[in-house]
């Protein structure tokens, strides 16, 4: 949408035309909240009013929370350090 101001073409945008960076798409924030909510329960398994199947299962479910609450962080992490160091210009955000 272009409007004439006094001669001049004025394209509504932001100030210095500059485009407004999005983060790429990444599955690694939904990875993060699996390993917290596995994390959870083992804790929650641990106490003596949980379920009996929880009892059983609580060290399996702390180990795979924690094993997959940091392989989220990692990619996440990593992730935003490569598209910090892209040279495309959007690099430095």
């Amino acid at each position: 949408m272009t409007e004439d101001h006094g001669g001049a073409r004025y394209t509504p945008g932001l100030p210095g035309d500059e485009e407004i960076h999005v983060p790429s798409p990444t599955i690694a924030p939904a990875t993060v909240g699996l390993g917290v909510l596995l994390l959870a329960f083992g804790v929650a398994g641990i106490s003596a009013r949980a379920p009996e199947t929880l009892r059983g299962a609580s060290p399996v479910l702390l180990i795979v929370g924690l094993v997959i609450l940091v392989v989220g962080l990692a990619t996440w992490l990593i992730n935003d350090a490569r598209e910090f160091m892209r040279p495309d210009g959007h690099g430095g955000h």
